[in-house]
């Protein structure tokens, strides 16, 4: 993952003929520009003049200096407009000033491209573009966009959206540009401290300290960047943004695919049942969190790492292959919180291949807490996570069309105030060779299993290592209600489980010490699984391995499959 600012993806190139030169007004005191300003001898004191004069496809080049503007530059064309400096970008010393009273630069249109600029005290308020884009305003449609790359964005304010960038249009591109202390006063509709972006692409870019200061709807949010309609935010840092209602670091609605990117230290402090999100609000979306570290976030109500809020049928996000550590909710999630929906409604949430470790939250679900609707849970380690209550996991209400389902997942070293340090499972909520193991809480060490679903009836808990959780000083593994069915799991004690299969044994673990929960040779839980062909075939362990041993087509209980060491001979 690469996290270097200033990455020259546009490098310089060979001067076009169509070539027109910018200079600051005081460094031309011996010369006279002259249109068509194509030398620097004869070069423009105005950026708006040689972008004019270089008509459809031309390039212009801006000399390092200062470029007091009284209108922000409008760009309609297929321009590239770029920084000099003997060759190279130079943003730090080629700066566009609003002077706090005008925007800095309006650019539509698919094939323009603005490089190596600085854009400061640019003021959305007002003009022809409506409070949006401080500094930078892109495209105006679905169809148009242009490229900003190599650039520093810094210090500008908009009213409502955009505090440094407003892009809108399926090809907008914000590449290798630094996005920092911009200001959002009044957020409406989607917010974005530092960029709001309709459509197109966030790569490469380093957004921080931008900061909304009041927001006009529950719904709004994004201290560094809010997204909307197919928006990719890849490899980028997002850190230190504030945001006074939700998306402390992003606010994502409807589809938008956000990768290889760390959003850390983000604040949202809205305190709605309907906010959170201290570092990712994924709304009313098909969104996809793929290989983030989402770390040292706050919200103050819900979901320190990441919120989902889902209030629309067959709507799903996936959080994959990421790192949730070291965030805080006041309220519920300290790690991810998904909202509340209807329980009538087709939504499957999924959390694939996460690690999930020492987040903190004052009410439930330490790692994650889950409302209504449906969530699968995959190959994920929830670790360390701390709550009043329920310190790694919850999930709450029934979901009819799909359930909540955990499977390969270790559960291991939570730690609840008062009740079930592991995890509490709810209203047909499935538990699926996992591991539950060194969780600690005032009462019920490991699971709580409670609560029947009419549809999906109680809960199921199959092939599950539940061993060494602890209330105090005694071990206390779990407790059952309403019906719950545990069967072929390795847990203690085993009197009063309804369901077959279950073994009081030592599971032999590795190293519990160390946190190493994979079976020793020759463990009790090798192979003393239940088959469940629905998943299984296709299925992985935590290790990625497969989950039924190829030659005798058993499982074992918990996450992990055991690997017997020795030669594997190829008969020919």
């Amino acid at each position: 993952m690469k996290k270097a600012f200033a990455i020259a993806w546009l490098s310089p190139i060979l001067l076009a003929a169509d070539t027109h030169y910018v200079r600051p007004p005081e460094t031309c005191t011996n010369t006279y520009a002259q249109h068509p300003f194509t030398s620097w001898e004869t070069a423009s004191t105005n950026l708006q003049w040689a972008v004019n004069a270089a008509g459809a496809e031309g390039t212009v080049l801006v000399s390092n200096g200062q470029y007091r503007l009284t209108n922000n530059i409008v760009l309609t064309s297929a321009i590239y407009l770029r920084s000099w400096n003997d060759g190279e970008f130079d943003p730090t010393n080629t700066v566009l000033d609003g002077q706090g009273s005008v925007a800095c630069l309006y650019l539509n249109h698919t094939g323009a491209v603005v490089a190596g600029l600085a854009f400061t005290n640019g003021n959305g308020v007002g003009g022809a573009n409506d409070n949006y884009g401080g500094a930078v305003y892109i495209g105006g449609g679905t169809s148009s966009g242009g490229t900003l790359s190599n650039c520093i964005v810094a210090g500008n304010t908009a009213v409502q959206q955009g505090g440094g960038i407003y892009a809108r249009g399926n090809y907008g591109l914000i590449i290798n540009c630094r996005v920092e202390s911009n200001t959002v006063i009044n957020a409406g509709d989607r917010g974005g401290g530092g960029i709001s972006m309709y459509g197109g692409t966030i790569r490469g870019c380093l957004v921080r300290t931008n900061v909304i200061l009041a927001s006009a709807s529950l719904y709004t949010g994004g201290g560094g960047i809010a997204s909307r309609d197919n928006v990719l935010v890849d490899d980028c840092i997002v850190e230190n943004n504030f945001t006074t209602n939700m998306g402390g670091g992003i606010f994502a609605t409807e589809q938008s695919v956000i990768r290889n990117t760390v959003v850390r230290n983000n604040h949202a402090t809205g305190v709605n049942d309907v906010q959170g999100g201290g570092g990712l609000a994924l709304r009313n979306c098909n969104t996809w969190v793929e290989d983030c570290q989402i770390e040292d976030n706050y919200c103050a109500r819900n979901g320190g790492g990441v919120f989902v809020s889902q209030t629309a049928n067959g709507q799903s996000s996936c959080i994959s292959n990421s790192t949730i550590r070291g965030n805080t909710a006041d309220y519920r999630g300290g790690g991810v919180n998904l909202a509340p929906g209807s329980s009538s409604w087709v939504v499957t949430n999924m959390i694939i291949g996460c690690i999930i470790e020492t987040n903190l939250t004052e009410g439930s679900g330490g790692g994650v807490f889950v409302g209504t609707g449906g969530i699968l849970m995959d190959r994920c380690i929830l670790r360390g996570n701390q709550a009043a209550s329920e310190g790694g996991f919850r999930n709450m209400n029934p979901c009819t069309n799909f359930p909540t389902i955990i499977r390969n997942t270790l559960i291991a070293g939570n730690i609840a105030d008062g009740n079930c340090g592991g995890a509490r499972l709810r209203y047909g909520a499935i538990m699926q060779n996992c591991t539950v193991a060194g969780n600690q809480a005032a009462t019920i060490g490991g699971l709580w299993m409670d609560g029947t679903n009419l549809t999906e009836g109680p809960v199921t808990v199959t092939n599950v290592i539940c061993r060494y959780n602890f209330a105090g000083e005694t071990e206390v593994n779990y407790t059952v209600s309403d019906g719950a069915v545990v069967a072929y799991s390795c847990t203690w004690p085993t009197n009063g489980l309804t369901g077959p299969g279950n073994i009081e044994a030592d599971p032999l673990f590795v190293d519990t010490n160390a946190g190493n929960y994979r079976l020793q040779t020759g463990a009790p839980c090798i192979n003393a699984g239940a088959l469940q062909p629905a998943w299984m075939p296709d299925g992985m362990d935590l290790d990625g391995r497969p989950r039924l041993d190829r030659f005798s087509r058993t499982v074992d209980m918990g996450c992990y499959e055991h690997i017997v060491s020795g030669m594997l001979l190829q008969i020919r």
